[in-house]
């Protein structure tokens, strides 16, 4: 989650975290950038719009997108990373058609409103090739959530959404989805330790989850049931 990426100090502790789980095998890492984006949306005079925790992207927002996530935040973590004792490479899903994508049907919200979601991505078959041989040779890919049409047209993807479906073209063993939340709450405000795919449903319908974590929650769904 971009919110851990706010600061120097942030940055820092995501990059020794990111250390000590490449020491356990191969790892890639996919990043969002969401404050950041908000921050620069708003020094253009711009206001950040979202449905459900997925961000309404026009063409003004789009090259705040690239900007923030292309730009600053990737190369500044793969910076942290190297430095902490990795070997970080930074990628976008627009390298290698690794972030492969479709343009995103416009989604129903919990209020019952459909929303055109604008320049955002649905990915589509990413081709995983150039992270498999990167992560073979001992490298740590660290991607940025931005996608590509097979037009070439760049579209911005949600960072949940575009690690699950990594995770699941991969076969990766585990998908590790991180931010300040401390999990998913309970309505007493408990984190919930386990969650079937039944339990999802039921909490998205209900509003238990809302914003950001229903896309998570989706997010993990996706994978779980491929196998992740």
């Amino acid at each position: 989650g971009g919110e851990l990426l706010e600061d120097d100090g942030a940055v820092q502790q995501a990059a020794a975290a990111i250390v000590r789980l490449a020491g356990e095998g191969p790892l890639m890492v996919v990043h969002g950038g969401g404050r950041a984006i908000d921050a620069e949306l708003r020094r253009r005079g711009l206001t950040p719009r979202f449905a459900d925790g997925l961000r309404i992207t026009d063409d003004e927002a789009l090259d705040a997108v690239i900007a923030v996530l292309a730009g600053g935040t990737n190369t500044r973590l793969v910076a942290a990373v190297n430095a902490a004792g990795a070997r970080a490479v930074g990628l976008t899903g627009a390298d290698a058609r690794l972030g492969l994508c479709s343009r995103a049907a416009p989604v129903r919200t919990q209020g019952g409103e459909t929303v055109d979601l604008g320049l955002v991505g649905e990915p589509a078959s990413p081709d995983t090739s150039i992270v498999e041989d990167l992560t073979r040779a001992g490298y740590v890919p660290v991607i940025a959530s931005i996608g590509a049409t097979r037009e070439g047209v760049l579209l911005n993807v949600n960072a949940d959404t575009f690690a699950a479906h990594l995770a699941a073209a991969l076969g990766a063993d585990r998908l590790i989805v991180a931010g300040t939340t401390p999990g998913v709450l309970d309505p007493a405000g408990r984190t919930i330790a386990r969650l079937t795919r039944a339990d999802v449903d039921a909490l998205t319908k209900s509003g238990g989850a809302h914003s950001g974590m229903v896309a998570k929650l989706a997010a993990c769904s996706h994978a779980a049931a491929r196998g992740v």
